[in-house]
């Protein structure tokens, strides 16, 4: 089976606690994360549509409040056949 992953940057309101931040690590390994004016941006690669929605879950669980969702320039990648990327 091939998937495609995508690259997403996410803008959540306010500052994300620090356990949120935590879970996002351990779970999604983000490529960035930054606080920018009022709000934090994420930028995730995920692998695909279940990975994006346990994303949002874990935010909108964690009382985050999604401003923005936008797919990074550039075209999605294919893994390899054989194996994981």
């Amino acid at each position: 089976m091939t998937s495609v992953t995508i690259r997403y940057r996410l803008v959540i309101s306010g500052s994300l606690p620090l356990t949120t931040l935590e879970l996002l690590q351990s779970r999604f390994s983000p490529d960035q994360v930054e606080t920018v004016p009022a709000s934090t941006a994420v930028t995730v690669t995920v692998l695909d549509q279940p990975a994006l929605q346990a994303l949002l879950g874990l935010i909108w669980n964690t009382g985050g409040q999604l401003l923005s969702l936008d797919t990074e320039p550039g075209t999605p990648t294919r893994p390899s056949e054989g194996g994981p990327r």
